[in-house]
């Protein structure tokens, strides 16, 4: 789907997420990244950027994506809610154990639909 529609952000920022939820935090950043350049003014686009590069390490880009994603944030909803990323400025990302649990979710999912029918 990102091939036949590149300047999808939604697109993007879903296959970056997928990255993400498998722990995969380099091959998500460029899709994230990519994302918010064509969706700059959505909160959750900038959120999940946020997360990543907090994942790879680079903090304070982190706390700019989760800054831009309040300010910028006004009428977009779903997954994302300003109290949400209001507390990361504050306290960063932990590896919380119900995020560990999802991680473990997604990866039996994608091995399931990815092994062969007997």
């Amino acid at each position: 789907a990102s091939s036949l529609m590149p300047d999808d952000g939604y697109i993007a920022d879903s296959l970056g997420w997928v990255y993400y939820r498998l722990n995969d935090f380099e091959n998500a950043v460029p899709h994230l990244e990519r994302a918010v350049e064509l969706l700059p003014y959505d909160m959750t686009v900038n959120d999940h950027l946020g997360d990543a590069y907090w994942r790879v390490g680079r903090r304070l880009e982190a706390k700019f994506q989760w800054q831009r994603a309040i300010n910028y944030g006004e009428g977009n909803s779903g997954e994302t809610s300003k109290e949400d990323i209001e507390q990361k400025l504050v306290r960063g990302l932990e590896d919380l154990p119900e995020e560990q649990k999802n991680r473990a979710v997604v990866q039996e999912q994608i091995q399931e639909k990815m092994s062969p029918a007997l």
